[in-house]
């Protein structure tokens, strides 16, 4: 682990570096997760509440780290994770695959980031029951089809009361996919709230004609 000063905040802030050899994370996370990829076990660590250990840790770590710096970036496995919190974004990318895991952390020392309120826009009397789930990373396109790609998103996320689906830079969804998961899996599980943001017309369209009680 390193850390050292960021001269381009212009404000003495720091950029850090963690770094190991071993399997990878997003290997790890599938291994014991028994999922099918490392695209998968990506998916599942950023929706949070996942752990490979949970007699040690409660798998919220990692998924509040991620939101609680100005930028984020985890490599392994030949996948890239970035999460840009002064842009409100996540990506994720393919690259050579090299041994171990890279973690880069960025913060401005003059950085508004309040910890308190990131804890309540995500937990409950100090629960974490809320997340959000970008759904630019769970497809390397921008169209949502297949009830499969649907089933890939829900995917463990009856583990909370409340999930933003932010459909921020997906240009259009197809009707099974919007049928499984606001109706199908809506249905299962009428405890969680989804709640869809940042569509653009042509997929609020579909996301609402998919709505329970919709006209179609």
């Amino acid at each position: 682990m390193a850390l050292w000063p960021d001269p381009p905040t212009g404000g003495g802030g720091l950029v850090g570096l963690i770094r190991d050899d071993g399997i990878g994370a997003f290997e790890s996370a599938r291994r014991d997760l028994h999922l099918g990829g490392a695209l998968d076990a990506l998916h599942e660590l950023s929706k949070g509440k996942v752990t490979t250990m949970a007699e040690r840790h409660s798998g919220e770590g990692l998924f509040f780290r991620s939101k609680a710096v100005d930028y984020f970036e985890l490599r392994a496995n030949g996948l890239v994770w970035v999460v840009d919190n002064l842009r409100d974004d996540q990506t994720v990318r393919q690259e050579a695959e090299r041994p171990g895991t890279d973690v880069r952390l960025r913060l401005a020392a003059d950085t508004q980031r309040e910890l308190a309120e990131l804890f309540d826009r995500y937990t409950t009397d100090f629960e974490f029951d809320r997340t959000r789930c970008v759904l630019r990373l769970f497809e390397y396109g921008t169209e949502f089809i297949s009830r499969s790609q649907a089933k890939r998103l829900t995917h463990g996320l009856e583990r909370f009361r409340e999930v933003v689906l932010d459909f921020k830079g997906v240009e259009s969804v197809g009707q099974g996919f919007v049928d499984e998961v606001l109706r199908v899996w809506a249905r299962v599980h009428p405890e969680v709230s989804l709640v869809p943001v940042e569509m653009n017309a042509a997929v609020e369209f579909m996301v609402r004609r998919g709505l329970p009680g919709a006209e179609r």
